[in-house]
């Protein structure tokens, strides 16, 4: 799973808690020093990820924000009604 958080594992070994974590994607430009760090071109498209991590009282446990080759990557979601 893409989204396997390293604090949620820790937490449900160690204490038995259960875990989310809302994510928000988007894209955009790579900036110069992003391009610079990832071998590609000044504006070339970006896949971008904001998660938090929240425990099951809530608390959040891991914070991460994360840029990815737009290239490199590809983005499933599942739809569950409710």
């Amino acid at each position: 799973m893409l989204w396997r958080s390293a604090a949620c594992t820790i937490c449900r070994a160690r204490a038995g808690c259960a875990c989310g974590w809302p994510t928000s994607a988007s894209a955009r430009a790579a900036t110069a020093a992003e391009a610079r760090l990832l071998d590609e071109r000044r504006g070339a498209p970006l896949l971008t990820m904001v998660r938090t991590t929240y425990d099951d009282q809530g608390r959040a446990v891991e914070h991460g924000s994360h840029v990815y080759q737009a290239s490199h990557y590809s983005l499933e979601v599942t739809l569950i009604e409710r």
